[in-house]
């Protein structure tokens, strides 16, 4: 008989590990585990996904949720039906699992800055959050709320955002959150 032949398909490393992938005895299904610069399993293959480590932490998937592991394996985070890290601005973002409409704001050490009913993608050092059904604001990278009680908050674009506010009014603001043209108001009138 032939002896076994397992072959690994390994990433990066980045804080010492690199994630890497192996399928499983059948060959149907790749796990996801952590290999160690001397190419020792330091994270056994349980994942049904996973990502490299940034800061000490790494996103990975199992049982259709997402959450963070720590360089030894522990789970340090809550389950969410996504989690997306931003590099540039060093947070995680993630929808919730036990609160299906609540997203929730993490630093780059995993810790909750901030829970919103929705958080969307950050530019210029904002992201736009829904308040609630009827209020939009703006978070800063630090999860601090520097804009709120508007209709409608647009994300940034080439410096500038566009919010309406409670009687309907079109503004533009740049990204000092200074009001620079008001535009009037945008409600159709019969």
């Amino acid at each position: 008989s032939e002896d076994a032949k397992t072959e690994y398909f390994i990433t990066l490393f980045n804080d010492g590990l690199a994630s890497s992938s192996i399928y499983d005895d059948n060959e149907s299904k790749k796990k996801y585990g952590y290999f160690n610069e001397k190419f020792e399993v330091v994270i056994d293959f349980v994942y049904d996904d996973a990502n490299g480590f940034n800061n000490g932490l790494a996103i990975v998937k199992q049982n259709n949720s997402y959450f963070l592991i720590d360089t030894s394996g522990k789970k340090v985070s809550k389950d969410y039906y996504s989690l997306t890290y931003d590099y540039e601005n060093k947070v995680y973002y993630g929808h919730v699992v036990t609160n299906n409409s609540s997203y929730d704001l993490l630093n780059n050490n995993g810790e909750l800055l901030c829970s919103y009913r929705e958080i969307h993608k950050f530019s210029y050092g904002y992201a736009v959050v829904c308040i609630d059904e009827q209020k939009y604001g703006l978070i800063n990278t630090n999860g601090e709320l520097v804009l709120s009680e508007y209709l409608y908050v647009d994300s940034f674009r080439f410096g500038y955002s566009v919010v309406i506010d409670k009687d309907y009014n079109s503004i533009t603001i740049d990204t000092s959150l200074k009001e620079l043209y008001n535009f009037g108001s945008t409600r159709i009138k019969y």
